[in-house]
């Protein structure tokens, strides 16, 4: 999708998934919340996503670039399912073949981002390998761990909430 496409969509995506009809897309559509490595501002973006126990997964190409702001792994939070989560991110650009299988594990659990990836999806449903090869070199993939009970307090104040 071109960037003036999703500047078009994002803010009622965004107003829907911290509305009480959430439940429309947040099963696998998320807000995340972090600040800019520059300029402070607190940002949020939706960006679909995979929840495995308490790992959260998503992708974004390498031309989107406001996953830089991740990199420092300062905590973040996401809203997920109407409830906001303080997690902290994993940037991960160059472990291809993490990247590739988990690609893989994400287009099979949400197919419409097949597109996003230049993915092609099979007959069975199932992503064309040969293409999530393709994919891999040009996607970023943001892993999302919970803050430790430990440091919790800390590190949510560390985030400036703007909900």
């Amino acid at each position: 999708m071109s960037k003036l496409l999703y500047q078009m969509i994002n803010p009622p995506i965004r107003l829907l998934l911290k509305s009480p009809l959430h439940g429309l897309m947040s099963s696998n559509t998320l807000i995340i919340e972090f600040k800019g490595r520059k300029s402070g501002r607190t940002m949020t973006t939706p960006i679909s996503y995979l929840q495995t126990d308490t790992l959260v997964q998503c992708f974004t190409g390498r031309p989107n670039i406001w996953w830089r702001n991740l990199q420092n792994a300062a905590p973040v939070r996401l809203l997920i399912k109407g409830q906001w989560q303080t997690v902290i991110p994993e940037v991960v650009l160059d472990d291809h073949e993490t990247i590739k299988h988990t690609l893989d594990n994400f287009l099979r659990a949400v197919p419409r981002d097949a597109s996003h990836s230049n993915v092609r999806l099979e007959a069975d449903g199932t992503p064309n390998q040969q293409d999530i090869d393709q994919a891999v070199g040009n996607l970023v993939l943001l892993k999302f761990s919970p803050v430790s009970r430990q440091g919790s307090t800390s590190d949510e104040s560390k985030i400036n909430r703007s909900d």
